[in-house]
């Protein structure tokens, strides 16, 4: 029982999502498996790290804890994707993502709207109304990333409240555990971000 307090706690556990703000990726109510320890090792003094070895990068799904600015409660868990790191400049632009002067790729698969940016795996994106309309254009500062929910026009992330501090990312999003209806029985269903 210890040892899986521990694990949980320091290396890797589930996570429930609160809103629909990442949709269509990651729903309300599904479970999110963060890893912990995917850019280092910390005690419970966050955000202090012992051991750093590898950075946040542009696509990663983070998990943090919602600060006073946010439209959650306090101590919540927030779950977003990176857009932009430190030094690169952000502008939405039509409803469409720019990160130091390059539209990202838009595609449509299974009536969804797909981004990605040159050579890397798309994600599904909702980028219709008004608040994904203009932003910017924004420098993000050393030491932070900015964050925006997939559902662009659903969701409350750094272009209300500013960029994010890398010391509060607790943990990398791995996988969703979504739980599914298959008839009489429920069982849960897996899909890597």
């Amino acid at each position: 029982m210890l040892g899986l307090l521990v694990t949980s706690r320091f290396v890797a556990g589930l996570v429930r999502v609160p809103t629909e703000s990442m949709a269509p990726s990651i729903r309300a109510r599904d479970a999110v498996w963060i890893n912990r320890v995917a850019y280092g090792f910390s005690f419970f003094w966050k955000p202090l790290s012992l051991f750093q070895w590898s950075s946040p990068k542009r696509g990663d799904v983070v998990v943090f804890k919602a600060m006073a600015c946010m439209r959650v409660a306090p101590n919540t868990y927030v779950i977003k994707r990176i857009v932009a790191k430190e030094g690169d400049l952000v502008q939405v632009l039509g409803q469409r993502l720019v990160i130091n002067g390059k539209a990202l790729k838009y595609s449509t698969l299974n009536n969804n709207l797909v981004e990605s940016e040159a050579g890397e795996r798309g994600h599904p994106v909702f980028t219709v109304g008004k608040h994904m309309a203009s932003y910017g254009p924004f420098l993000v500062p050393r030491g932070h990333v900015f964050v925006m929910g997939d559902n662009r026009n659903d969701s409350d992330d750094s272009r209300d409240w500013g960029p994010l501090d890398v010391r509060y990312i607790e943990g990398k999003a791995d996988f969703v555990v979504r739980v599914v209806n298959g008839g009489r029985k429920t069982f849960p269903a897996f899909s890597n971000l």
